[in-house]
């Protein structure tokens, strides 16, 4: 085991700066061969110092004295230092008085760098090597327990890592413990190694001395329940500080406590006064020139800098500051929400079948989740008015050669070459084709009727650019889908690069932000769940509809109008007129497909990287943001409704943590499940298939309330989908 603990420092004496060894030893004797290990190791790397301090107890000093004098593994160290460098034996006794230094070798009086300054920049050397302070980034910033906001902070247990090491921090903190101080309250756990060495310490120079006693009242959080003794015996060790607010806190708590009975081991702050610190970390030219130049600054919440400048806060808790599980915070759902330009594409678009969803089959993969049909698409007036201007606007009149991305991307090149008036003889190249264009120098269009990645467009312009350099090309496209309009410039900014004189042309007549297709998609979970045989208890009409939605769910057909589950055949999910988020006359044909695109975009648009706080959902371990229960209510629409169950993600729905707002989401529903023979009542069976899907999840007691016998009639379908969950309670944990 390695019982020394050495580093090095510069010290200035006027116009003279010597190269200083510290070795600090850690045990009662010094095991030679460990410390010869260490110091052959030292050389190896770095040249040899003007000047060794070896640090020990007091009480090892003599069998030190006549290791140095008579063994062979010290004279062969001996011979790697030369006959310049030079050796002092520095000991501490238990108290602040130290005993005379001794020269070891060398000529000359003994090192006088003082053990003050020994400890302050030892203690500095370790604490930058192990990292003891944890840095934010620009992205986030730490609360810290007082509650005040800062970019960084100390982890003591960071350092407290050898046992050399750790007795060289009990060392730092000898002077300045109370004389007859039995007890010792430390604010973290982490502390306990700390005092255990300092009573290793007391055993050697002090075996009269009784041991201390430690106990953790942990830190801010624990300081209010905590209970306070033996005051007049005790004094309070805390790890690390800036400001000295715990020391404060701890007086507060208990004002027995003076200011000489609180120690802090490390402090980084501009004066620790009027409390005690066995190490300031501070930098200074003579005494600590490696210390920290930077002082942490703190905010306070309400008025924080850095959150002010899009820094999220992460909250530390508890005695030893450990990152707190995810913070859920709540997100409630504004018109201004919506992704740039969504109201007037779902104006065009509402009610013809553009928009459809497709799924993942139980055997074989199926289409995409978000499906835009090229062919409804082209069948468009408004769409085939904007296909009409894209072409007078960016079509060559020497084209001559078309790109076709897929075979989807035919039809909508043909409506193009036709908006031209006809007068452009074109042949339509195959992507997979590429290569019979080699050597081209005239425009190439490259038309594509639906992208969502946007790879498919990036490798024909990889194999362009090498094909035919000299080629203008025009990307068009007739709609995107993208995870964020940002991803959708960086499209266009990759595909528009050359060295000519003039950028590439990239042109997108519709924009759709939309998520990526996820294969445990809502419908992909209640199909799994329709196909369970618990679900084999049906009977009726109840057992047909299942029979049906499975049977559909497990078909290659797109869903439009039959997105969401019905509650009775005669009580079909429609949007109601006052959708804020199209224009006014839309919601006379939107089918539910259309709603749920706009759902889906809205909340994918709060994910996105571009969403600032609070309107921004964020699902990493620092952050969980939920769909604030009172969304529920705002949009009592039951299209709308059944639009968030579907389309937001498991995470974003639950509530099982968050008593109080999992006790308002199963309020606001309960009072849909007992309208679910009427309109408003018309998202009833979504509602208990999010449960029952475990996609929307509650507190237990929650839970059992939600689902419970109603006491209206409802619809059979609705009335077995609650039984079930009745049933089955202990599995929708």
């Amino acid at each position: 085991m390695i019982t020394t603990f050495i580093f090095r420092t510069a010290w200035r004496r006027g116009p003279v700066v010597d190269d200083v060894l510290i070795a600090f030893v850690a045990s009662d004797t010094l095991d030679v061969d460990s410390f010869a290990t260490l110091l052959e190791s030292e050389l190896d790397k770095n040249l040899v110092p003007d000047e060794m301090i070896l640090v020990a107890r007091g009480s090892a000093a003599s069998a030190i004295i006549d290791l140095f004098k008579t063994d062979t593994g010290i004279d062969a160290l001996k011979s790697r230092f030369g006959k310049k460098a030079k050796a002092t034996l520095a000991t501490f006794s238990a108290g602040k008085n130290e005993p005379k230094r001794i020269r070891l070798w060398g000529s000359g009086a003994p090192c006088e760098l003082p053990l003050e300054a020994i400890r302050r920049r030892g203690a500095t050397r370790l604490f930058t090597e192990r990292r003891g302070f944890v840095e934010s980034t620009p992205n986030y910033h730490f609360q810290n327990p007082s509650g005040r906001h800062t970019e960084r902070f100390v982890r003591l247990s960071n350092i407290l890592t050898r046992p050399s090491e750790i007795s060289f921090l009990a060392f730092c903190l000898l002077p300045q413990i109370p004389t007859g101080a039995r007890y010792c309250y430390v604010d973290t756990v982490a502390m306990l190694p700390l005092v255990a060495a300092l009573n290793d310490h007391w055993r050697a120079l002090d075996p009269d001395r009784a041991p201390l006693s430690a106990d953790s009242f942990a830190s801010y959080d624990g300081l209010e329940r905590y209970a306070f003794t033996r005051q007049s015996e005790s004094f309070v060790l805390i790890s690390a500080s800036s400001s000295g607010g715990l020391a404060r806190r701890v007086v507060e708590a208990e004002p027995r406590f003076d200011s000489g009975s609180i120690v802090h081991v490390l402090f980084h702050g501009s004066d620790p006064a009027p409390y005690l610190a066995a190490i300031n970390l501070g930098y200074d030219a003579d005494h600590n020139p490696e210390g920290t130049l930077h002082k942490t600054s703190q905010h306070v919440a309400e008025n924080c800098l850095l959150c002010q400048d899009g820094s999220t806060v992460i909250p530390f808790h508890g005695e030893q500051f450990d990152f707190a599980g995810p913070q859920h915070e709540p997100v409630l759902v504004v018109k201004t929400d919506a992704p740039r330009g969504l109201n007037e594409t779902m104006g065009r678009y509402v009610g013809s079948g553009v928009f459809a969803v497709g799924r993942q089959g139980t055997t074989t993969p199926g289409p995409r989740l978000y499906l835009i049909a090229p062919d409804k698409l082209l069948a468009a007036a408004a769409f085939q008015e904007r296909v009409t201007y894209a072409a007078k606007r960016l079509v060559p009149a020497g084209l001559h050669k078309v790109v076709l991305l897929d075979a989807d991307s035919r039809a909508f090149a043909e409506q193009i070459i036709k908006s031209c008036g006809g007068a452009l003889q074109v042949e339509y190249v195959p992507a997979s084709d590429l290569s019979s264009l080699a050597g081209l120098d005239e425009p190439i269009l490259i038309a594509a009727a639906v992208i969502e990645s946007g790879r498919s467009l990036q490798d024909i312009s990889h194999d362009l650019r090498n094909l035919c350099p000299n080629a203008p090309q025009v990307y068009l496209v007739g709609a995107a889908k993208t995870t964020g309009l940002g991803r959708l410039d960086s499209i266009r900014n990759t595909l528009v690069q050359t060295d000519k004189a003039i950028k590439h042309e990239f042109a997108v007549l519709e924009t759709l932000v939309a998520p990526a297709s996820d294969k445990r998609n809502a419908w992909q979970r209640e199909l799994d769940f329709l196909s369970d045989p618990s679900i084999g208890v049906a009977t009726g009409d109840v057992a047909k509809r299942i029979s049906d939605r499975r049977e559909l769910l497990e078909s290659a057909s797109p869903l439009s109008d039959n997105v969401f589950i019905d509650n009775a055949a005669d009580l079909h999910i429609a949007i109601q007129p006052g959708f804020v988020f199209w224009p006014a006359k839309a919601t006379d044909t939107g089918l539910q497909a259309d709603v749920f695109y706009t759902v889906s975009s809205i909340l994918q648009n709060l994910r996105s990287e571009t969403a600032k706080p609070p309107q921004a959902i964020r699902s990493n371990w620092f952050q969980q943001t939920l769909l604030a229960p009172e969304n529920f209510a705002r949009f009592n629409d039951s299209a709308v409704q059944a639009s968030f169950l579907r389309a937001a993600r498991p995470e974003e729905m639950n509530y099982s943590s968050q008593p109080t707002r999992s006790r308002e989401v199963a309020r606001i529903l309960r009072r849909v499940l007992e309208a679910a023979s009427k309109p408003r009542g018309g998202a009833a069976a979504e509602i208990l298939m999010a449960i029952a899907t475990k996609r929307m999840r509650l507190h237990p007691t929650d839970r059992k309330d939600l689902v419970a016998p109603l006491e209206s009639d409802a619809p059979p379908l609705v009335e077995f989908l609650a039984s079930w969950c009745r049933e089955n309670e202990s599995n929708l944990a």
